[in-house]
């Protein structure tokens, strides 16, 4: 038979479990409703994609060319995209 201060920690766990699941619920739910108005502002479907690699990913324009050159002509293209897309994401706030 477990002794108390087991069974007391167990429960401890399983609450602490519990409210970490309800937090990263809470934090996935935000961050779908967040792109929802990212892509009500961002119509483009270019845009969509450097604004989900540059803050989803977090890839640098850089990184982008290494990884997706091949759709990019090159980087100037996802420097003026990014630029769009900044000026749009203000435009809300």
């Amino acid at each position: 038979m477990p002794s108390t201060p087991l069974t007391g920690e167990h429960s401890h766990n399983t609450s602490s479990t519990q409210t970490t699941t309800s937090t990263n619920e809470q934090a996935r739910h935000e961050a779908y409703m967040l792109w929802q108005r990212i892509e009500r502002v961002l119509t483009n479907a270019r845009e969509q994609r450097v604004a989900y690699l540059l803050f989803h990913c977090g890839l640098t324009p850089n990184e982008i060319i290494q990884r997706c050159g091949r759709e990019f002509a090159d980087i100037q293209e996802v420097h003026a995209l990014r630029c769009a897309i900044m000026k749009k994401l203000i435009s809300i706030v």
